[in-house]
């Protein structure tokens, strides 16, 4: 990676007049990027991908950093102090800890406002946003995992007070909303006295009144990635919030 990084400099400088105290400036930010990377190794394939992922957001932020510190007009394609933002965005992202298999574990969230109505908190390191029809889907990152570990957002026009509340798991407040949620695992309700697979799929739908019609918020994840991804959705299923028209 420091190969790369030194090539990208290269390029940069050949193309800029650069003054040597910004020089300067851009050689203590590789630095401080190197000691920023956590992963010296790849302990398994979420670190793994994260790591390529961690490289090409650095080669991003370094070019960033260097049109901040240049003053190029080239920032204005991007807004004018809008840059600033980006770099911002990059370096100092918002910080969110959630307990994972017992532990703490720190997460970078953002804001996102969905053309749905509603706005949510999501960890866009690790989840990809994609919409499909009128649903928003929040796929783990890691393509092997991606089609079994989500969640989709979307709405309906069924009333909440009419919804069949039999077989709720749990009710909660969300947003300051009554809501449900509604567990399956295989496709039924939990059977205590039935041993379960680690790919065991477990469905957890979430009911939330909406005042007009009811949002669904569907978390998917397996036996196996109950306490550690389950734990990540939930924590950013808390955040949703309906956006009041």
């Amino acid at each position: 990676m420091e190969k790369e990084n030194k090539e990208i400099a290269k390029i940069v400088q050949n193309n800029y007049e650069i003054p040597d105290d910004v020089n300067q400036k851009i050689n203590n930010a590789f630095e401080e990027i190197k000691k920023q990377n956590p992963y010296s190794e790849s302990k398994n394939k979420k670190e793994e991908f994260k790591m390529k992922k961690t490289n090409i957001v650095y080669k991003v932020a370094i070019v960033l950093i260097v049109l901040f510190l240049t003053g190029n007009a080239v920032s204005l394609a991007f807004g004018g102090n809008n840059i600033y933002t980006m770099i911002y965005k990059f370096f100092v992202p918002t910080n969110n800890e959630v307990v994972v298999e017992g532990e703490k574990e720190e997460v970078n969230n953002i804001g996102v406002e969905s053309s749905l109505g509603y706005k949510i908190e999501y960890d866009e390191e690790d989840f990809k946003l994609e919409r499909i029809g009128d649903k928003d889907y929040y796929r783990v990152n890691i393509p092997d995992m991606s089609e079994s570990v989500y969640f989709v957002i979307y709405h309906t026009d069924s009333n909440y007070g009419s919804l069949d509340k039999k077989d709720k798991t749990e009710e909660a407040k969300i947003d300051g909303k009554n809501a449900f949620m509604v567990e399956l695992i295989d496709g039924k309700k939990q059977d205590s006295s039935k041993n379960y697979s680690l790919d065991s799929k477990v469905v957890d739908t979430w009911y939330i009144d909406a005042g007009k019609g009811t949002y669904v918020v569907e978390a998917h994840f397996t036996i196996e990635t109950v306490e550690g991804w389950g734990s990540r959705i939930r924590q950013m299923i808390n955040s949703f919030k309906i956006v009041e028209s």
